[in-house]
């Protein structure tokens, strides 16, 4: 993109307007292990979005309703933790390796 500039001898030229970038978006779903994690001091090199689930039922749910323009790149799930106590282990895997497969 161009844009048209006045230089240092008073003169017209256009000159290469840099576009930025949209950085890659993170999407963050945890227990409340993540609720002390500061989204915006994580890295300028990626915009992120913390949403608490404490359970895979509740993470899949988070992900359902993200609004249509946060379309993250990266999804990071912290939620085993609170699953391992309650259900079979097998069932918890292969739960979560369905919901990772969409």
């Amino acid at each position: 993109m161009t844009e048209d500039q006045n230089n240092e001898h008073g003169s017209w030229s256009q000159v290469e307007r840099k576009e930025k970038k949209e950085k890659p978006k993170v999407l963050l779903v945890g227990t409340s292990n993540t609720e002390q994690i500061k989204t915006e001091r994580l890295s300028a090199q990626f915009d992120t979005m913390k949403k608490i689930a404490y359970h895979i039922d509740q993470a899949e749910k988070v992900i359902d309703e993200l609004e249509e323009s946060y379309n993250p790149d990266v999804i990071a799930y912290h939620i085993l933790s609170n699953e391992l106590t309650k259900k079979i282990l097998i069932r918890m895997c292969s739960q979560l390796r369905n919901y990772t497969k969409d």
